[in-house]
């Protein structure tokens, strides 16, 4: 069975969205490639980490550490103004004014973690959830596995598989 990904066209970190006509299906090789192509062509760190991350190359660990630190380099006020369109640009900063001074601090959070669980809330919550299947049967990331342990490791695997040797489903919790 071949995986597809969906790839950016014009990548998000360069101002690219998510509208359809700037995503197209690529197989993991022909993401990596892809995302060779547009290092070489931009040499944007970015593309050099997704495309080493997706050949395998390097491990998510060191992707998640540089990506963080390309984050923190490039962020200011506004965020990563620099690499994006300039529609997009216009938009969060209008959305950015658009908030409330205090948008972001405890007090509104709190505000908004009380609201999430109002009766209200949680029935139009159940009520999208269901529309969409969300987290759902084969939605569900964890459909179709289980975990197995031979008493010192644990693994999970899909359920069409034999349990080998030596191993009994359940999972032993390291401490």
């Amino acid at each position: 069975m071949t995986v597809y990904h969906k790839h950016h066209i014009i990548p998000r970190h360069m101002g690219g969205t998510d509208e359809p006509d700037n995503l197209v299906n690529l197989t993991v090789e022909e993401h990596a490639e892809a995302h060779r192509l547009l290092w070489e062509q931009h040499g944007k760190e970015e593309d050099y980490y997704a495309w080493k991350g997706l050949a395998s190359h390097i491990g998510k660990e060191e992707i998640r550490l540089e990506l963080a630190r390309l984050g923190g380099r490039r962020s200011g006020a506004l965020g990563n103004l620099a690499n994006m369109s300039e529609e997009s640009r216009r938009k969060a900063v209008e959305t950015r004014k658009a908030r409330p001074c205090g948008y972001n601090t405890p007090e509104h959070m709190a505000l908004m973690v009380e609201r999430s669980k109002s009766p209200e809330i949680i029935e139009k919550r159940k009520q999208i959830y269901a529309e969409i299947g969300h987290m759902q049967g084969s939605k569900n990331s964890q459909y179709g596995t289980f975990w197995i342990t031979n008493g010192v490791d644990s693994i999970r695997v899909r359920s069409e598989n034999d349990i080998p040797k030596g191993w009994y489903k359940g999972r032993k919790m390291k401490r």
